[in-house]
């Protein structure tokens, strides 16, 4: 079952303008570069902006 579960879990090919891309490291490395990219559009490289970022971006699905 966790081998099965695994491997559902996993990425096998990702589709990039049009272009389907089955190599585990190019995805790997478009993931990445994808998440740095955001990381400075948001400019949350330090974790005293992630809060301000999480509060801004993300709902509050929990009241108090």
């Amino acid at each position: 079952m966790v081998k099965r579960r695994n491997n559902s879990s996993r990425i096998h090919h990702l589709r990039i303008e049009n272009e389907v891309i089955e190599d585990p490291k190019l995805i790997e490395d478009h993931i990445l570069e994808f998440y740095k990219n955001l990381e400075s559009i948001f400019n949350i490289s330090n974790t005293s902006n992630m809060e301000d970022f999480i509060s801004t971006y993300i709902p509050k699905l929990v009241s108090s």
